[in-house]
């Protein structure tokens, strides 16, 4: 979960705002028509007076504004795509940065559910005790019982045959 650092800041202040790409583009919309209004009767004029140079003159620099225009209108589309792409790559390492984030919390949930389950505090510890001592308690009962049992076997094993008589446990010379 090493994710790339991200600052924060405002995905736009980068770039140029959409506003003014906007107005960029209504600027260039409104000087392509009076460009392109009188073309048509330069061509012709141009065409059929090929020996005037005005009439060349006339059309050339109208095309040479027409040909700015495209340039301009070019160099803004050129403009919005590199916008457009340094966008979607912020874009994606804010997606992963939220991703690898996401994962870290549901992390800390997961270890805030297990402590919350595992009872805190004196409910914890007395829970715990108590557990404790029923073991304990157990062990001790099974042991004592263990030993009273021990007993009586070494009594009935060897008990009735030393009071008999059968058997003596006063040391004999030989």
């Amino acid at each position: 979960m090493s994710s790339e650092k991200v600052d924060h800041t405002h995905i736009l202040d980068y770039h140029t705002s959409p506003a003014s790409l906007r107005q960029r583009v209504k600027d260039i919309q409104s000087t392509f028509s009076p460009k392109t209004a009188h073309i048509v009767n330069d061509y012709v004029n141009m065409k059929l007076n090929p020996t005037v140079g005005v009439y060349q003159t006339t059309y050339d620099n109208r095309l040479r504004g027409i040909h700015g225009v495209q340039s301009n209108l070019f160099e803004t589309n050129t403009d919005i795509n590199n916008d457009r792409s340094e966008i979607g790559k912020r874009l994606e390492q804010y997606v992963e940065a939220i991703n690898d984030e996401k994962e870290i919390e549901k992390e800390y949930k997961q270890k805030i559910d297990a402590l919350a389950k595992a009872g805190s505090g004196s409910a914890g510890l007395r829970k715990n005790m108590t557990d404790s001592y029923k073991l304990q308690y157990a062990s001790n009962f099974f042991m004592g019982l263990g030993i009273l049992m021990a007993s009586i076997m070494l009594y009935v094993i060897f008990a009735k045959k030393i009071i008999s008589g059968e058997v003596s446990i006063q040391p004999t010379l030989l």
